[in-house]
């Protein structure tokens, strides 16, 4: 509470009365009369209900739109021509800021801190998380010390910072505490945080105030192991108390391992490890142009097209990787029908998905208020210099997925995707398709041994890496213990930590016939060494 004891009392100082013979009249510097003045205006706005103020597009009024990027999206006329203008007069505003609260503290401070600046009339809360809340981006260089709440709070975990829009995805997939969810492609690691809070949230006992421990866990898999590292420390930080439910890894998505059937050549539906799994893939970022100023200048149409098969991979891994009747989110921040709809249709000619009606959904799950708009069904394949590529002359290069779907019922099928536009909701564009598996993939029989013999999980000449082993039963607390191993030979293990983890998520860490395959970063939650 020291944050808001300070904007309490920087309040009550403004009220103070001093004499006029007690203090000399100083001279205003420019820059102060400049702050007092944009805040006097904040406050005109907000008394006539406006939430967007004038100066918020200051630093955008030189921003030009890419003629390239223009031309491509009247190209695709995915845009009736009415919305065109608001479309990219959206863009050119700066992106509102966005955070969910995350505790009865922050909460509390919160209602104190919109008392005081009495911003009730322009925060709203945000219809994809009752705890989220949104505001103009021009309210933190207005006040100051909002700003240094909404640092101080996160570092501390009582908030997540996080566009709206992408709260959608894991609000669709409805985790439950028994749930094993894995995270594909987790940095920065705003979707894992909210996953893990939906686990606790589904198990806590509302009539009492005891919870039971989720038998579920959330799996964040990261590529770069440096990105990887960030998303550990920034989860323990945040997930203080609840990371016996969490591991990080680092993999590459499109070969994530089976921990349950490391090496088997038939599929086994019961070989399937998750529940729910979470396809937010790499893409051209072009829906985040609000934010990321660079995407401007780096913008051109065959950044989607490169992407595709990489897409198609990582989601076609994840929908091996789901149990039958099991749910997958893929979304993306990007415009692009190639990074979009072309995967989506790629998934649905493996047979092995069917999609459910994303927005029809929103409307039913709390969300009300958020529009959407459906997926396309058709849309062009453009070269560089924004020109059609027919499907018969495509490069050799270029899979044919790139184009629409012939078969008839998976296009028309595509408008249960959604598409978040920035003028609808004043929010950066989103993709998202909710897939629901109902059958395993065809996979043919390979000569050899298909069998697995189980493997102790070995220790990772990785001196970075973690590895856990369990402990003796004399310990009450702890169930792992983590060791670390010099690369030099006959180097003997070392006891560093002693580590909390759940019952399921061990089992996939350590009991697994794959456990060993993992590239294990941070897992659990640790526990003070006893002497």
């Amino acid at each position: 509470m020291a944050v808001v004891d300070g904007i309490k009392e920087q309040g009550q100082h403004q009220h103070r009365h001093i004499p006029p013979s007690a203090t000399k009249k100083k001279k205003r510097g420019r820059s102060k009369s400049i702050a007092r003045a944009r805040k006097r205006r904040a406050r005109a706005s907000l008394a006539d209900g406006s939430t967007h103020h004038h100066d918020e597009c200051i630093s955008h009024q030189r921003l030009r739109i890419s003629s390239l990027f223009e031309t491509y999206i009247r190209t695709q006329s995915w845009l009736p021509e009415r919305d065109i203008y608001s479309f990219f007069a959206a863009l050119r505003r700066p992106l509102p800021v966005c955070f969910r609260i995350r505790s009865s503290r922050a909460s509390d401070e919160w209602d104190t801190i919109c008392k005081i600046f009495h911003l009730h009339d322009a925060v709203h809360r945000v219809p994809a998380d009752a705890n989220a809340y949104q505001m103009p981006s021009y309210f933190l260089e207005n006040y100051p010390r909002l700003r240094h709440w909404l640092s101080t709070s996160t570092l501390k975990g009582d908030i997540s910072r996080q566009e709206y829009v992408s709260m959608i995805p894991v609000h669709l997939l409805n985790i439950q505490s028994q749930h094993k969810t894995l995270d594909l492609c987790a940095s920065p690691g705003s979707k894992t945080i909210q996953a893990m809070d939906a686990l606790y949230a589904s198990c806590d006992d509302k009539t009492t105030s005891s919870s039971t421990p989720p038998t579920g866990f959330v799996m964040a898999n990261e590529l770069d192991a440096k990105r990887a590292y960030v998303l550990a420390h920034r989860s323990r930080d945040t997930l203080q108390g609840r990371m016996a439910s969490m591991a990080v890894v680092t993999h590459n998505a499109c070969k994530f391992p089976n921990v349950l059937a490391p090496c088997r050549r038939t599929q086994d539906p019961s070989d399937k490890p998750y529940d729910r799994i979470i396809c937010d893939v790499p893409c051209s970022g072009d829906g985040t142009l609000r934010k990321d100023f660079k995407v401007w200048k780096t913008w051109h149409p065959s950044y989607g097209i490169q992407l595709h098969s990489l897409q198609v991979r990582i989601a076609k891994r994840g929908i091996a990787l789901l149990k039958i009747g099991g749910y997958m989110t893929y979304s993306t921040c990007s415009f692009h029908p190639i990074e979009n709809e072309a995967v989506v249709a790629a998934l649905l000619a493996t047979r092995c998905v069917e999609l459910v009606n994303a927005e029809e959904l929103v409307g039913k799950s709390g969300m009300q208020g958020i529009r959407c708009r459906g997926g396309l069904d058709t849309w062009k394949v453009l070269n560089d210099d924004c020109e059609e590529v027919n499907v018969d002359a495509r490069p050799k290069e270029w899979p044919s997925s790139l184009w629409p779907p012939k078969q008839v019922g998976i296009a028309k099928s595509l408008s249960k995707c959604i598409r978040m536009v920035p003028q609808d909701n004043d929010t950066g564009g989103f993709f998202i398709a909710l897939l629901k598996k109902v059958k395993d993939f065809e996979v043919r029989e390979k000569a050899g041994n298909g069998s697995c013999t189980r493997k102790e999980p070995i220790v990772t000449t990785h001196a970075s890496f973690h590895q856990l082993y369990p402990v003796s039963h004399d310990d009450d607390q702890a169930n792992f213990r983590c060791f670390t191993r010099s690369t030099r030979e006959g180097t003997s293990l070392s006891n560093t930590k002693r580590f909390k983890i759940s019952l399921g998520l061990s089992e996939y860490l350590v009991g697994g016939p794959g456990s060993s395959k993992l590239n294990l970063v941070y897992a659990g939650e640790s526990l003070p060494e006893v002497s």
